[in-house]
């Protein structure tokens, strides 16, 4: 009598067999779309709006200065002269202010003159300010305030060749590192300020990436590395 080969599963082997499966379907469906991101996203956001009544107020001596169209209208066309945020400088100085910083990168030199004007013609006279340019006006003018800190990235397309030494100025790497320097966040190659500014300031890296596809920055790194070079 010949055999009958039945095709047909056994119920107690189908739940084991189509369960890991589907679960792994899942998964790899979540992962690509992003599914779980946003809803981790979405919950931060909700867990920060509801805790914000229980936050502790704003420090009223920490200011914000915008740049606004206000400022554009009142200024002129974006990017300023570095000669602007010297004058800044000078002003906050004036003030006696502990820290300043700029959330911009002044990694490129400016050589436009500044131009001063006189009290009775208006017209620009050329003395040891005006011959100074705006990168050397700007970079005198920090060294007025107690510490100024400016940003620094890094080159993710490595358009640039790695120095031999970097010379970071006031900003000093950590000297004691213990554990795989590799493990932390950073490259070999960083855009740093321009030299005057390094002389007389502090710079911070600025590049951190948008944690989400809302383009909001959730998480910030509290290490970044250059080369061997550690900073916080």
């Amino acid at each position: 009598m010949p055999l009958k080969l039945s095709r047909a599963l056994p119920k107690e082997y189908a739940y084991p067999i189509w369960a890991p499966l589907i679960a792994l379907l899942f998964v790899f469906i979540t992962v690509k779309t992003g599914l779980f991101n946003s809803l981790e996203n979405l919950t931060i956001n909700l867990r920060f709006e509801a805790r914000e009544p229980f936050d502790l107020k704003p420090d009223s001596r920490v200011l914000l200065v915008k740049v606004d169209q206000t400022s554009l209208d009142n200024i002129g066309r974006w990017p300023w002269d570095r000669s602007i945020y010297g004058d800044f400088c000078q002003l906050t100085a004036a003030a006696n202010v502990s820290v300043l910083g700029f959330d911009f990168l002044f990694t490129e030199p400016q050589d436009k003159p500044k131009e001063i004007k006189t009290e009775k013609g208006g017209k620009p006279t050329q003395n040891s300010e005006a011959e100074k340019g705006n990168d050397a006006y700007f970079a005198d003018a920090t060294a007025q305030v107690h510490a100024v800190v400016s940003g620094a990235n890094f080159d993710p397309k490595y358009r640039i060749s790695p120095p031999t030494h970097y010379d970071f100025g006031r900003t000093k790497p950590f000297t004691q590192i213990e554990g795989n320097v590799a493990n932390i966040p950073g490259q070999n190659i960083a855009i740093l300020p321009i030299a005057p500014l390094l002389k007389n300031s502090y710079f911070g890296f600025v590049e951190a990436a948008p944690g989400g596809s809302d383009g909001i920055r959730r998480k910030l790194p509290m290490l970044e590395r250059v080369g061997n070079d550690v900073f916080s």
